[in-house]
């Protein structure tokens, strides 16, 4: 009741009318904290709903190209039948250190 005291106070209206606009103020303060989780919540859906749309963007977008390039294109990336160096296949690679064949003193 310190507010209403302090109405009374500044010689702000009546007892009567300190209350009701501290029931008014109260009962906007409750008002506002239930829209401010609604709208929390609100945009927490349009967060997810932003990714999986995104998400479905990408997939849609990456089946389109894939069509476009064909089934061969795709094999070649993630079936390539050289070896990852670019050897035939039960080559042995040339190594990746120089010298990393030859021996040497520890």
């Amino acid at each position: 009741m310190t507010t209403c005291h302090l109405l009374e106070e500044l010689g702000i209206g009546s007892l009567e009318e300190n209350l009701k606009a501290l029931d008014l103020l109260s009962e906007l303060k409750e008002t506002t904290q239930k829209k401010d989780l609604e709208l929390r919540r609100s945009f927490a859906q349009v967060l997810e709903l932003s990714a999986e749309a995104s998400k479905e963007a990408a997939l849609i977008n990456q089946e389109v190209w894939e069509e476009a390039q064909g089934l061969e294109a795709p094999s070649r990336w993630y079936f390539n039948q050289e070896g990852a160096c670019g050897e035939a296949p039960g080559e042995v690679g040339t190594p990746l250190l120089l010298g990393a064949g030859e021996p040497h003193a520890v």
